[in-house]
């Protein structure tokens, strides 16, 4: 399953937190696309592949970088802290 949305504030607020983080990488911005996958069991394994890059034909920029988040089902891990 696939759901793409955008937001302005989320790439904003993800921007603010990574650039405070020291990456070793430098950006310009977050792009405001989102795009959510999930996985459930029994779906095929992953295959080795490169991102198509975001790119803006008026402002000529096109992304370097892909952030994955992997969230995980459940109320706990197993030391009781919550899971996202």
């Amino acid at each position: 399953e696939r759901f793409i949305f955008q937001s302005a504030t989320l790439a904003k607020q993800l921007e603010l937190a990574l650039k405070r983080e020291d990456l070793g990488i430098s950006f310009l911005f977050v792009n405001w696309v989102f795009r959510l996958n999930r996985f459930r069991p029994g779906d095929r394994k992953f295959q080795s592949h490169y991102d198509v890059p975001y790119y803006d034909s008026l402002k000529r920029r096109r992304s370097k970088y892909s952030v994955l988040v992997y969230l995980t089902g459940g109320s706990s891990n197993e030391d009781g802290e919550p899971v996202l």
